[in-house]
């Protein structure tokens, strides 16, 4: 199952609404008596404070013009990579980071923001590269503990993540996303209670974030708390309505409390993001199939079917043939 990126908020540890941005100096123009390194300053200085308001379009226009004067600031391009990952360019941003790194080799940061970037494109081999690059290169960065542990969690390797992820929470203990990472690490390996533990510090730090109450969601689901999962993931999406995985293990709970109409509708708004993903299209056929819709169920089954041969999943696709047997009658 694919994943929605966490929108990565570059230096964003001090929100700042946009009348805050009228303390920030009038835009700079590089002139004589200042250097073309000094006018760059100014420039992502500024680009910054529009990436806190929440204007990347803004902060683009400025990291280009740190750029235009000074074309070898490998800051600039990191912190345009940085914007462009906030409007989900990630091709984009890829591109700004790799600018980075090939002017400054040893540029940890745009490592560890590279790293990120790959993790959401689904590049997690190279992701882990990159995060091991960052920590080698500075031990004290949270940022590239969480992601590194986030792509050994999408890896499987769910004993490195946990250890990755107590160390990022060892450097910063307000990491929300640090807790709410371990805590799907922590369900993954079977160790609730330190999951519930973790989940629960996410909501308290971060409980203005989706992230924190998915992955609450997401463990209440697995351990049959089917009341509190949707809930949670019905908070979840209050906060963003548009967060598909959210919806995803919303429709697993109401599966479960077989409430199929609403298991169905969930499903429906997960496939417009992931139209091809074969557990949501089985799923939703067996919603369907509860609802007496069998023309609908038969072609979400036969999609499954196709989806997991693709995957090479073979025993779901044998499960998926007995469903589209079962339609058949």
């Amino acid at each position: 199952m694919k994943r929605i990126a966490l929108v990565l908020l570059a230096f964003a540890s001090i929100a700042i609404s946009d009348p805050a941005l009228a303390s920030v100096s009038p835009a700079p123009t590089a002139s004589p008596a200042k250097s073309a390194a000094n006018a760059a300053a100014d420039f992502i200085k500024r680009g910054r404070a529009f990436i806190r308001a929440h204007n990347n379009a803004a902060a683009i226009e400025m990291f280009n013009k740190a750029i235009a004067v000074e074309p070898n600031d490998a800051v600039a391009y990191a912190a345009r990579g940085d914007a462009k990952a906030n409007l989900n360019d990630d091709k984009g941003a890829l591109a700004d980071y790799d600018q980075a790194i090939a002017l400054d080799p040893q540029y940890e940061y745009a490592y560890a923001t590279r790293c990120d970037t790959r993790d959401v494109m689904n590049d997690e081999t190279a992701a882990l590269e990159d995060c091991n690059k960052a920590v080698a290169l500075d031990p004290t960065d949270g940022f590239a503990w969480e992601r590194r542990g986030r792509v050994n969690y999408y890896l499987n390797d769910y004993k490195s993540a946990d250890s990755d992820l107590s160390k990022a929470i060892s450097i910063n203990d307000a990491d929300g996303e640090a807790y709410a990472d371990r805590c799907n690490a922590r369900r993954a390996l079977q160790q609730f209670d330190g999951a519930r533990t973790d989940c629960a510090q996410a909501v308290t730090i971060t409980p203005d974030r989706p992230f924190a109450f998915m992955a609450r969601g997401h463990l209440e689901e697995a351990t049959g708390e089917f009341t509190a999962a949707v809930k949670d993931l019905g908070k979840c999406l209050s906060l963003d309505s548009g967060d598909a995985i959210c919806h995803f293990y919303r429709g697993l709970a109401y599966t479960n409390h077989g409430d199929w109409g609403k298991a169905k509708s969930d499903y429906d708004a997960y496939l417009k993001v992931y139209p091809n993903d074969g557990d949501a299209l089985f799923n939703r056929a067996t919603a369907e199939k509860h609802l007496g819709d069998t023309a609908s169920a038969i072609v979400d089954a036969k999609a499954a079917l196709n989806q997991y041969k693709v995957d090479g999943r073979t025993s779901d696709a044998a499960d998926a043939q007995t469903l589209l047997d079962s339609l058949h009658g």
